[in-house]
């Protein structure tokens, strides 16, 4: 899947994040195609999935983590659960990125 730069205008900042669905992706855990993409520094990203693998809720990104509003699970900016509800990490996806977007595949 490619997010192209002047499409998902976020990622062009650190920080900045989306949350897609992906066509074809299917997580591991809980069958759903939602994604977050994050610009974690200059040229570095990083894509999980957007299921959080407690109950298969939808987790945000709130610019230092991630977090699932249905049960407070919380991981870090890898994906890496913190303890709180589980301790299985999101599902991670390769990224590769240009200067003009970003593509995710799986």
């Amino acid at each position: 899947m490619r997010l192209n730069l002047s499409q998902y205008s976020q990622l062009q900042s650190v920080g900045g994040s989306v949350a897609v669905q992906a066509p074809g992706y299917s997580d591991p855990s809980c069958g759903q195609p939602d994604i977050v993409v994050v610009n974690q520094a200059a040229g570095n990203y990083i894509a999980v999935s957007a299921a959080c693998p407690h109950a298969c809720c939808t987790v945000q990104y709130t610019g230092s983590n991630f977090y699932c509003p249905c049960h407070g699970a919380q991981f870090d900016t890898t994906g890496k659960s913190a303890g709180i509800r589980t301790n299985q990490p999101l599902a991670k996806l390769t990224v590769c990125a240009d200067t003009t977007g970003v593509t995710v595949s799986w």
